[in-house]
Formats: structure tokens, C-alpha cells, sequence
């Protein structure tokens, strides 16, 4: 749960580069939302700025199965929140394989759904639209 930092940049190319699913999280959701769109979604990562810890520690809070959480410390940022995750993001990323070239995901356009629709109509769903490389 990123704001426009190059973080989030990195991270909307370098994810299904990595053969991974993005699953975007909309910045303005409750902690109730949030949680929902990560336990539906199966989240194993998550990386989160800080200017949002407190709505995310509250979505974990209410997960049984928590991901992995990646601690984004954007510098411009200098509101209250504190690092809540196991690893910050620009240690995690020195810490990459070295020579890691990643794959493209096909460019044929077609939309991927990250989640599968089995909530209940009245229950939000968590839908992404990039096109990323199949798991």
C-alpha cells in the first residue's frame, strides 16, 4: 500500500517481472477493506508505506494468515506512522539475487483477475488490471 513514490513504480514493473501477481490497494480504504482484499487475494507480501501503518496494522489485525510485510519509508513523508513490517524496502531489494534478469509478462492486453469471485455480491472485490505473467 504505496503512495505515487518511486517505490510504487518499482514495484508495478518489478512484481510481474518477478513471475508475481500485483494486487493494488487503494490508498483511501478502511482497515475492514483492506483486510478483506488480503485475505481474499491470499496476500503472501505485502509492502506498505509507513504514512499507512495504522490502517494496515489494523488490517492485519484482523487477518489469521498475515504476508510478509516490506516497509516502505518514503523520505518526503513526515507525518506520524512507524515501520511495522520484518524488513524495510530498500534493504529487502540490496538483499535481491544479483544478475536477476525476470521475464516480461505476455503483452496481449488481457486483463488479470488476481482474486476469484467467490464473495458474496455485497462484499467488495479486489480486481487488478495489469497483465501479468501466469503462476
Amino acid at each position: 500500500m504505496l503512495a505515487n513514490t518511486p517505490e510504487m513504480l518499482e514495484c508495478h514493473f518489478g512484481i510481474p517481472m518477478a513471475g508475481a501477481v500485483i494486487n493494488t490497494l487503494n490508498t483511501r480504504l478502511d482497515a475492514d477493506a483492506i483486510a478483506f482484499m488480503l485475505g481474499h487475494g491470499v496476500a503472501k507480501v505485502l509492502i506498505a508505506d509507513r504514512e499507512f501503518s495504522g490502517t494496515v496494522a489494523r488490517a492485519l489485525a484482523a487477518l489469521e494468515e498475515k504476508p510478509f510485510v516490506i516497509d516502505v519509508d518514503d523520505p518526503e513523508y513526515s507525518g506520524a506512522g512507524e515501520r511495522i513490517g520484518q524488513v524495510e524496502y530498500e534493504r529487502f531489494i540490496a538483499g535481491a539475487i544479483r544478475n536477476f534478469r525476470g521475464s516480461r509478462p505476455p503483452m496481449n492486453g488481457t486483463p488479470f483477475r488476481s482474486t476469484t469471485p467467490r464473495a458474496p455480491p455485497a462484499t467488495p472485490r479486489a480486481w487488478s488490471t495489469i497483465t501479468a505473467a501466469p503462476i
